[in-house]
């Protein structure tokens, strides 16, 4: 049926401009051709001018520009941003910030709302842009503003209080600290953005086109989380300075090609012998030595403090009661990356299940764990860490590029759509949609109780406990999911190493897969954005007067201002300052 619904979309996309008129009158050989080189664009602003051409065609700009929608209180949002712009004409800093922390949320008028996202090619509603645009002016508006030196503050009268902007502040000027616990605080409620990279063997090459079109507009987040094959791309954009080497495709051609031997001849017959001899099908050691090459001799805390960046992979237990985990540079600092890399890439019945290794004082790779536990394939049991990176880093924003061939069974209306809904037949598509995913999540959930109840499941000889309820019970979507179009080929090639044709190829699907969901990402991310860039700004402008911000530790000033001001902006969210009052709040 999900096949079916796809083929039945496209198809009325391919015939409805032969069948339907525009409103201006455009010939629907020009509307194909239009999308066609939308289909070969190369990059994100040439792709962006065709899609706006296309709203205009579609006389879709009319609705950009009405303010009306059933999907956010229109009073409220006007009111709101009015009262941004009075704060600033008058200068009450410390109403602004009052007013800020106090309606500053997360998909607030309807921003992670998909149904204001599907409507047209490009964007949404121009008001939810020019909201995005008020609120991120009075951000820099705080930061820019005169601040008074801990000397007037405690002449004045001592403690400082957001007042209200229906009360009055008076007119006071807030310290440079009070300025920092105010973005500490306002980013810490706020939360953060996490990428989530799925498994999925071979077809994991589509995450570098995700990662790219993220990063080349500015909104890769700093949080990455990968499982299996999301794992290498997420460890080797979290382990080099310079993110645009992650984006070779020669890079993982050449090394996984050369380390895994593809193409020797005799290669199946030894799969053969070593699944009959050992139970897997591929080398171990190969894998490690392909990994190591890529990754290097790096922990998850020498990772984050060389990058900024907060790499996390899930591993999967292999014993009945052993539960999943997620590696980062919190909960395993000192394990190196490319082991869990292996375990994590571990599938069952492919490659035999693997150690967590840490570098000893000698150097030397020695086993994490002195009871030697062996971990496996961590997508089968938390390809999307939502839950745990919730509870480590405060995310509450998924992004998911989702390339598991378990992914589309369970993935609804979630997914990023390639085009907008128009007209009564594309309510017809959605509407059948929709009954079908509740029949799929009803038939799922059914499938989940049957594994837990069922004795004969629980004594699998390949999978553990968590494993097959994991397949049927997690879930594999975010808040955002990307899934670029795969061909039938990838799932007969799944365990098969790509040349760099087809990987370079992988690339440029996934980037234009990314392109619809760009703008949705930037307006839901630039909050965020904008407070990290504030708090760092403002700590930078501490450090050179540490006398004016006594309630900041010495240790975290080190750690904060010792790397360049993009490093510092994710140390400034991720790394509790236990001297300040704004990481009191948060232990």
């Amino acid at each position: 049926m999900e096949i079916m619904l796809a083929w039945m979309k496209r198809l009325w996309w391919e015939v409805r401009p032969y069948i339907t008129r525009t409103p201006n009158g455009t010939p629907g050989k020009q509307v194909l051709q239009l999308r066609q080189d939308m289909t070969k664009c190369t990059t994100y602003d040439k792709w962006a001018g065709m899609t706006k051409e296309l709203d205009k065609i579609y006389a879709l700009e009319d609705w950009k520009q009405s303010d009306e929608s059933p999907h956010y209180n229109l009073d409220t949002l006007k009111e709101r941003m009015g009262v941004y712009r009075r704060l600033q004409e008058v200068g009450d800093v410390p109403g602004l910030m009052f007013y800020l922390r106090s309606h500053l949320v997360r998909g607030a008028f309807g921003l992670s709302n998909a149904k204001l996202w599907g409507k047209t090619h490009y964007g949404t509603k121009a008001i939810l842009h020019e909201y995005v645009d008020e609120v991120t002016r009075a951000i820099g508006f705080i930061l820019n503003s005169d601040h008074k030196s801990e000397t007037e503050e405690l002449y004045a009268g001592g403690n400082y209080v957001h007042m209200s902007p229906y009360v009055g502040s008076g007119g006071k000027k807030p310290t440079l600290s009070k300025k920092i616990d105010f973005f500490r605080e306002t980013l810490h409620s706020f939360g953060h953005t996490a990428l989530c990279l799925s498994g999925g063997a071979s077809m994991g090459m589509y995450h570098i086109g995700v990662c790219k079109a993220l990063y080349e507009q500015g909104i890769l987040p700093r949080i990455v989380s990968g499982s299996s094959a999301g794992s290498i791309v997420g460890s080797v954009i979290c382990t080099r300075q310079d993110v645009t080497e992650a984006f070779d495709a020669s890079m993982y051609a050449t090394t996984l090609v050369q380390f895994m031997h593809a193409g020797e001849p005799g290669a199946m017959q030894r799969r053969i012998k070593r699944f009959m001899d050992d139970g897997v099908l591929l080398d171990g050691t190969i894998l490690e030595n392909a990994l190591r090459h890529m990754i290097g001799d790096v922990t998850f805390q020498e990772a984050f403090r060389l990058t900024g960046r907060v790499l996390n992979i899930t591993v999967n237990g292999t014993q009945r009661h052993q539960p999943p985990r997620l590696l980062n540079y919190l909960t395993h600092p000192n394990v190196l990356v490319w082991s869990a890399c292996l375990a994590s890439c571990s599938i069952p019945g492919v490659f035999p299940p693997a150690e967590l290794m840490a570098r000893t004082r000698e150097g030397k790779a020695a086993p994490y764990y002195p009871e030697k536990i062996l971990w496996s394939d961590g997508s089968f049991a938390m390809d999307v860490p939502m839950a745990r990176l919730t509870e480590l880093f405060n995310v509450n924003h998924f992004v998911v590029s989702q390339v598991n061939p378990f992914g589309p069974l369970t993935i609804t209306s979630n997914r990023v759509r390639e085009w907008p809904r128009m007209g009564a037949f594309d309510s017809f598509l959605d509407n059948a949609k929709a009954v079908h995913d509740w029949l799929k999540l009803e038939v799922l959930r059914h499938v989940k109780n049957l594994f837990t109840l069922g004795r004969a499941a629980s004594e699998s000889v390949y999978l553990t406990m968590p494993t097959q309820t994991g397949i049927v019970g997690q879930n594999f979507h975010g808040d955002i999911t990307i899934t670029p179009r795969f061909r039938w080929r990838d799932l007969l090639l799944i365990l098969n190493n790509a040349d760099e044709a087809t990987i370079r190829q992988r690339i440029f699907e996934a980037e234009k897969a990314t392109y619809p969901a760009l703008q949705r990402i930037k307006l839901n991310t630039q909050f965020e954005v904008k407070l990290e860039d504030a708090l760092a700004e403002s700590l930078q402008q501490a450090a050179i007067d540490p006398k004016r911000t006594p309630g900041l530790g010495l240790d975290s000033k080190r750690v904060l201002f010792g790397e360049a001001s993009r490093k510092t902006r994710v140390r400034t969210s991720l790394i509790p300052d236990v001297g300040s009052k704004a990481a009191k709040s948060r232990l």
